[in-house]
Parts: C-alpha cells; sequence; structure tokens
C-alpha cells in the first residue's frame, strides 16, 4: 500500500513538471487593447492558464494591448497598467484578477500572511476562467456591444467547435441552430431563411431576406448561398429580426456573420486536416485541407492562407439510367489573406476567396419511387463558382476604431433541370409524333416553339432546361465607431452596393436548342447609417439610429421573340426599365414573366390588364433617342394588343423585313399625329414635354 502511493505522489509530481515550465516560458501574445471582459479571455487562450476575476465591476475597465513575447507575469502586468486591478497567482497555472487596495494615510503594521488564500484557489469557481453575461461581446453591432445590452436575439458559434464539422460549411451552422433553415436544393444553390421569413423558395431579382458576411464584408445581393466552407474561422454570429439601420432591407430576417481567423505576425503555423465520411446506401467521402500561417519581415506582416478539397460521396440511385449514388459533390477552394503593418496603428489586409462546387446530378428522389431513387432520363448537373477580392483598412485611436471593407465579388451558377414530359394518361397522344393534340398541362408547347421546324422525328425525346446566372457585386463601407464603453456607443458610416445580376435559359430538346427568355437586374445603392447605444441608467439601455439609402435600379429582359422588330440587330431591346427610387422593387421581375410568357406560348401572348409596370416591361420599344426612357410607343402597343395569332409569328419569323419597313412608315404617321396634338394643347403635355418632343424631333 505505501508503494502504491509512493507511486502516485511521483507521478503526480512528474505531471506538474511540464505545466509550471509552460506557464513560466515565453509566448507570443497578440492581445488588442479594449474592455477587459474581451481581452481577457484571449489573453487565458493564448497563454494557457486559467484566470478568474473577482469583483465584476472590473469587467468594464479598460485596458491595453499585448504584443510581442513575454511571460504570463510581464504579459498581465502590461495588460492592467494604469488600472485599479491587479493580479494575484493562484497556482502555476492560475490567476486572480482583484481591485487595488486603496491607499490611506494611516500607518498600520503589515497584514499577516493568510493561508486562506490557498483554500479559496482551491473553489471551483476559480479553477478556469470567469464567464459573467458581460463576456459575450456582439461584434455584428459594428460598437462591440455588450449582449446584455444587445435589445436582440444573438447566437454565437465559436470557432473551436466549428472544426470538427466545418468542412460541411452551411449545413454544419444548420445543425446547430434551430432558427436558420434552407431549401436543400444543393450546395451553393440554396436560399437561406431566419424564423422561416422568406419572400419565397428562390432566388431572384429582389434582395435576399438573410445576409450573409465573410468578417464585415458582403457576400452577395441576390444571389443563392455561395455555402463557403469553415476552415480556420473564429467565431460565427447570427443575429435574428431585423437588422435594418446596420445592414439594410437584406437583414429582414437577419444576419450570418463568418469570422475568419487574421493573420498573425508573431508565429508561425502549418496545419493539416485531414477526414473520411461514410455515407449509408451511399458512396465514401472525404476532406483535406491545409492551413499555413508566415509571419513576413520583422514581426510586422503575415499571410495565412487557406486550401481544401472535399468529396460528398451519393446516396441516390437512378434505375432508369443504371447509375448508383448519382448526386456526388465535389468542392475545392482556398483563402488567403496578407496583413501589413503600415505603422502608426494603421492595419491593411489584403486577401482573396475561391471556391468551385460541381454536383454530379440532382439530389432529390421521387415520390412515388422506391426510397432513395431517381428516375430521370438527363443528367441534372450543377456547377457553382464563388471568387472574391478584398481589401481592408484599419486604424484604432485611443476610443475610436475605423474601418473600410472593400470587395469585388464574380458569382456564377450554372443548373440543368428535366424538363421532360410526364408519363401519359390512357388514351392522350404525347405531343410531337405527327397526331398533335392539346399539350398536357404544365409542360412546354415544342410545336410553337421550335416552329417552323419539324419535330415530329423526335418524338418523346428528353427534354432539358439549362439556366445559367452570372452575378458580379462591387460593395464598400466605411465607417468610424466608438467601442460601448462608460455607457456609450456609437458607430457612423457609409456603403455602395454595384450589383448585376443576369439570368439566361435555354430549352433544349434532343439536338435542337431554343433560347427563353432571360432577365438582367442592376442595383446601385448609396446608404448612410448612424446608431448610438446610451446608458441612461445603470439598468436602462437605449439603442437609436437612422438609414438614408437612394437606389437606383435597372432591369431589362433579353433573348425573346420580339427582338425582330428591331431588324434583328440586338435581342436584348425588349425591356428596359431604369429609374432612380429609394425602394427596392426591381422591374426586371414583371419583365421575366411576360418574357417567359411569351416564349413558352411561342408568339404574341394574349394580353390581361395588368399594372403600368408590368405592361412596359412586357412591351416592345420604339427604336430611337428616348429608347432609355422606357416609355412605349403606342403602334408598338397596338401591334402587341391587334397581332396574337400564332401564324403571324410564323410569317414574322420568315420575314422580318418586311414588317420593319411597315412598322417605320406607321410610326412615322403616329409620331406626327402626336407631334400635332401637342402643338395644338388638346393632349394637356407640360411645355418640359413639348420641349422634349422638339428635341425629339431635330434628332
Amino acid at each position: 500500500m505505501r508503494s502504491r502511493l509512493s507511486f502516485t505522489l511521483f507521478a503526480t509530481a512528474a505531471l506538474c513538471l511540464p505545466v509550471q515550465a509552460g506557464a513560466a516560458e515565453e509566448r507570443a501574445y497578440d492581445v488588442p487593447r479594449g474592455r477587459l471582459s474581451s481581452a481577457l479571455p484571449a489573453l487565458s487562450r493564448q497563454a494557457g492558464v486559467s484566470i478568474s476575476v473577482v469583483d465584476a465591476r472590473l469587467w468594464d475597465a479598460r485596458v491595453k494591448s499585448v504584443r510581442g513575447r513575454m511571460s504570463i507575469d510581464e504579459a498581465i502586468r502590461q495588460m492592467l497598467a494604469g488600472t485599479d486591478a491587479r493580479a494575484v497567482r493562484v497556482s502555476a497555472t492560475s490567476w486572480r484578477i482583484e481591485r487595488k487596495a486603496p491607499v490611506r494615510a494611516a500607518w498600520r503594521p503589515p497584514p499577516q500572511p493568510r493561508q486562506a488564500v490557498q483554500a479559496r484557489a482551491r473553489e471551483p469557481a476559480q479553477d478556469m476562467v470567469a464567464t459573467p453575461q458581460d463576456e459575450i461581446i456582439v461584434t455584428a453591432t459594428k460598437t462591440d456591444l455588450p449582449y446584455s445590452h444587445f435589445a436582440g436575439v444573438a447566437t454565437q458559434l465559436d470557432g473551436g467547435d466549428l472544426a470538427f464539422g466545418g468542412e460541411r460549411g452551411m449545413e454544419s451552422i444548420l445543425s446547430r441552430v434551430a432558427t436558420v433553415s434552407s431549401t436543400h436544393l444543393g450546395s451553393g444553390r440554396n436560399k437561406l431563411f431566419i424564423r422561416g421569413i422568406a419572400d419565397s423558395s428562390f432566388t431572384g431579382p429582389t434582395q435576399a431576406t438573410v445576409g450573409q458576411y465573410l468578417g464585415d464584408i458582403r457576400l452577395s445581393y441576390n444571389a443563392p448561398d455561395p455555402d463557403l466552407r469553415l476552415y480556420d474561422i473564429d467565431a460565427v454570429e447570427i443575429l435574428e429580426g431585423p437588422q435594418g439601420t446596420l445592414y439594410g432591407a437584406g437583414s429582414l430576417g437577419g444576419i450570418i456573420r463568418t469570422v475568419p481567423k487574421a493573420p498573425d505576425p508573431r508565429d508561425m503555423m502549418l496545419q493539416a486536416i485531414a477526414g473520411l465520411s461514410l455515407t449509408q446506401h451511399g458512396d465514401p467521402g472525404g476532406d483535406i485541407a491545409g492551413i499555413v500561417n508566415l509571419p513576413v519581415g520583422d514581426d510586422r506582416h503575415a499571410l495565412r492562407l487557406v486550401g481544401y478539397m472535399i468529396t460528398d460521396g451519393g446516396y441516390i440511385d437512378n434505375p432508369l439510367r443504371g447509375q448508383d449514388d448519382i448526386n456526388r459533390t465535389h468542392i475545392r477552394g482556398g483563402r488567403g489573406t496578407f496583413r501589413f503593418d503600415a505603422g502608426n496603428d494603421w492595419i491593411i489586409d489584403v486577401g482573396g476567396v475561391y471556391q468551385a462546387i460541381s454536383a454530379d446530378d440532382a439530389q432529390y428522389a421521387d415520390k412515388d419511387a422506391p426510397p432513395l431513387d431517381l428516375n430521370s432520363m438527363v443528367e441534372q448537373n450543377a456547377r457553382a463558382r464563388y471568387g472574391m477580392g478584398t481589401l481592408v483598412v484599419m486604424k484604432d485611436w485611443d476610443d475610436l476604431h475605423f474601418q473600410s471593407s472593400n470587395a469585388y465579388v464574380d458569382h456564377r451558377l450554372f443548373e440543368r433541370f428535366d424538363a421532360s414530359l410526364p408519363a401519359p394518361e390512357a388514351g392522350t397522344v404525347v405531343p410531337g409524333n405527327g397526331n398533335v393534340t392539346m399539350p398536357v398541362v404544365g409542360t412546354v408547347d415544342v410545336v410553337r416553339l421550335f416552329a417552323p421546324r419539324d419535330i415530329s422525328a423526335l418524338g418523346n425525346m428528353p427534354r432539358v432546361l439549362d439556366q445559367h446566372n452570372a452575378t458580379r457585386m462591387f460593395v464598400s463601407e466605411n465607417r468610424l465607431s466608438r467601442p460601448y464603453h462608460d455607457g456609450l456607443g456609437w458607430v457612423i458610416g457609409a456603403s455602395f452596393i454595384d450589383n448585376r445580376a443576369r439570368q439566361r435559359r435555354e430549352f433544349g430538346y434532343g439536338s435542337l436548342r431554343a433560347v427563353v427568355p432571360g432577365v438582367i437586374n442592376e442595383i446601385t445603392e448609396i446608404t448612410g447609417y448612424a446608431e448610438a447605444t446610451v446608458a441612461i441608467m445603470p439598468d436602462l439601455i437605449a439603442t437609436g439610429g437612422l438609414r438614408l439609402s437612394r437606389a437606383r435600379l435597372g432591369g431589362s429582359a433579353e433573348g425573346v421573340p420580339f427582338a425582330i422588330v428591331d431588324g434583328g440587330a440586338r435581342d436584348d431591346r425588349f425591356a428596359h426599365r431604369d429609374r432612380p427610387s429609394p425602394l427596392l422593387l426591381p422591374a426586371g421581375d414583371a419583365a421575366a414573366q411576360s418574357a417567359i410568357l411569351c416564349a413558352l406560348s411561342g408568339g404574341i401572348p394574349a394580353w390581361r390588364p395588368c399594372g403600368r409596370s408590368q405592361f412596359r416591361a412586357a412591351v416592345p420599344q420604339r427604336p430611337g433617342p428616348h429608347l432609355g426612357s422606357g416609355r412605349p410607343h403606342r403602334s408598338a402597343r397596338r401591334y402587341a394588343l391587334r397581332r396574337q395569332s400564332v401564324g403571324f409569328a410564323q410569317q414574322l419569323a420568315r420575314h422580318p423585313g418586311r414588317f420593319h419597313r411597315r412598322r417605320r412608315l406607321s410610326d412615322d404617321r403616329q409620331y406626327r399625329r402626336r407631334a400635332y396634338h401637342q402643338r395644338i394643347g388638346r393632349t394637356g403635355r407640360s411645355p418640359d414635354a413639348l420641349a422634349d418632343l422638339r428635341t425629339q424631333r431635330r434628332l
């Protein structure tokens, strides 16, 4: 018994020696200045020790930054310099921060050493970093606001927890936060929702209801979720509910802010990650990633690189084509940031992000088929490419922080859908076999779409719909903020967004291809905002702000049959609308609906009463100097209302020049008639309209 006890004491002493040596050795620290509640946990993690705070009022104290290689004793003293707090060593790896004793004028004998300190150090609450409520700082508020002062619901995911499962990207967040959901259409194609708030289940020309940010840079405006992989992430913050003052209308449901780890100019690091996954009823998958942090120069600059490759095994079978596990997904990408210390507390970060996603087939199963089976003659593959270049400039003063975040985004997405006919019912003749009857409800009339070509020989060939989305965006935000302390925090800033989204569609029937109308949407938005948080009373916090935006919106449709009105010179004059407006209400949505209706009917659609915006988006424009004004010509309107037969549309396709000459003569007569009425004042036009008419006539 005595020998076993001696062995236990010897083993305990041997295990304690490395810990004591590790606590006394010098380490590299990079802790920014700020409040003790945010600086102390960072110092504790970098030093590998436990630090507790006795007085809760000390969490609001402002502490200095700690940078460089030094011991933990020197690091704590440097951080607490100039404050009324002091650090007391409890054990080799434990510290306690308490308020300094007040200086008294009267002399007192020195206090006797108390052994009670050791007993207090053994309390469980003092053997770890204290975590009061004020320790949680919501950095997405742009004023480093404590969670207790934040008027909303915020969820923070630590980067350490995301290290396992980060290769799944947004799926890792969805599995941890119940209020965030997705359409699950496929990686790089999903639309996100927070609290179920959405305008539809598909991405379109309107602004997304959930704002996604990488650091302080916006990832997209109206594009799908790029689904960036969560490697080397410091934290993820999710703010639920509208955040309109700071983030605009794109945060109606909330925001998701991913904070990557910053380059460290004082520590060289190389990390490799590899994983293997097994899928029930499917193929295995795996991932491999590498993370490198390289200091550059004299501990002032640094380069941080992240690269990864992922393969997700499929689990859906296609018995019709004799294929198994068709929904495999391949992902490769990386991220890089170079931090340049320009001196005088100026920091410049130059970085970039790239990710490519390739899906072999769709990831849905037929409702009436066996489980996890899909019967389709078409391979519904998808490809997503996301690239972004960033430039961030930061500057810290005593109580102020300036940041300028700028980025250029190029996002491309290709999707293929199965548009084949459903199984015909008994007694139904399939269109295109020579004995044409009414088409099945919900399908495309290919006979009229490909007229005057004869497609009877194709029969029931597979049909596909290809969709190409190309988005480019430039975003810039500049702000000056005062982090919240001493009962006051504020931010004032301005942002600029220029987004252009183009969507093209093609319908394929066998070897034939037909262009289905697409749409282009453009938005230019300039915004100024300000917000302040003030502690009116110890238990009463008030937050108020103001946001003013001016948006210029433009939209056009392309690839429509009405292009022959201009003699085939251009195919994008079908509709165009451009107006300055503070409201985000794209007219391109109405244009796309009318254009698709026109193409799928094979000619001029049967018009019904509609709003003015929809009518302008669906009527061809008169070629001339006022083309960009978006005003439809009367003769064009009469033509659209009068010519509705398919036979006339076919004649139009065969002889576009003949119709073009007739239309020009009709336009001239209508032009002279309108000018006459305006001169005699019967139309009630304003003098400005009359002057505009004279200018057009001279041109």
